[in-house]
């Protein structure tokens, strides 16, 4: 198993540690300070879509009963304690922890929050931290993830959008990340509906590549096995296009994910966007299903 730093006299703990990362603190306690030399440990971990799944499963098993399904601080055992959990999508609070800072308290915990030093390895306590920042992003984070603005404006990051990764190809434009939000992603669609609207964008009623079926626009959500993979896995997809003046073409894909013999994940959303400018739209292959 990888070894990950260790602060000096610390165990490291798990999933559960989301739990215990901050709790707000009622009249009269005292500040919850982290060691300085745990504030400076860097996250070891770095953000992958199997991570951040893993880690969502650790913390609706272990947090979510007081930090709530969606970190909030309203689970069903919030009001059971003397002190409110803290709503860990406070972006203002949570951004001026560092990820050395937020796996220290994880692992240290501190009442009525315990801690979790002996339920999580290393790993999964880093995926937790990684998991936190998908629900408060920081703004210094941007510094870290490619500027948006190189790119066209019809690819849009959803907020708390995770692992943003962009790619130019054959002159198309890919945007992959993932975000966490309940199926059928109702205010995520509207979001990106919206803001292509906007921006002079219409919705194409027909599969841009396959005029022949419906585009999600249309038909909605559609499920199918995906048997290219080993196990099979069973996809939630909505896929459709947008054409604006220019003639140019954006396509979104979300998708929700996971094997087929196991429990549905409904949470984990994957969106995948392309540009493609008009000169290239023009000559795209395209298929009429019969």
């Amino acid at each position: 198993m990888k070894t990950w730093a260790k602060f000096p006299g610390v165990l490291l703990l798990p999933a559960a540690v989301l739990s215990l990362a901050l709790w707000a603190s009622p009249q009269g306690r005292g500040k919850w300070v982290a060691p300085d030399a745990a504030k400076k440990v860097k996250n070891p971990v770095p953000v992958t879509e199997e991570g951040l799944a893993a880690a969502r499963g650790l913390f609706l098993e272990n947090c979510a009963q007081c930090h709530g399904e969606k970190g909030k601080g309203d689970g069903p055992e919030a009001a059971m304690y003397g002190v409110k959990p803290a709503d860990l999508t406070n972006a203002q609070a949570m951004g001026k922890l560092t990820d050395g800072e937020i796996f220290y308290k994880i692992s240290e915990g501190r009442e009525p929050m315990p801690p979790f030093k002996k339920l999580l390895s290393e790993e999964e306590r880093w995926q937790l931290v990684n998991l936190l920042r998908t629900l408060a992003p920081r703004s210094s984070d941007s510094a870290d993830k490619p500027n948006s603005q190189n790119y066209p404006k019809s690819l849009i990051v959803l907020p708390s959008g995770a692992d943003v990764k962009y790619a130019s190809v054959g002159g198309r434009t890919q945007l992959v990340y993932r975000v966490y939000v309940d199926y059928p992603a109702e205010r995520a669609l509207k979001t990106i509906s919206e803001k292509l609207r906007r921006e002079g964008w219409k919705a194409l009623e027909r599969d841009f590549w396959n005029p022949s079926i419906p585009s999600s626009h249309m038909r909605g959500w559609v499920q199918f096995e995906d048997r290219t993979t080993n196990p099979t896995t069973t996809v939630n997809e909505w896929m459709a296009q947008w054409e604006n003046r220019q003639r140019d073409i954006v396509s979104y894909t979300l998708e929700y994910r996971w094997p087929a013999d196991s429990n549905p994940d409904l949470n984990s959303l994957r969106v995948v966007a392309i540009f493609i400018p008009a000169p290239i739209a023009t000559k795209e292959p395209r298929t009429i299903s019969k």
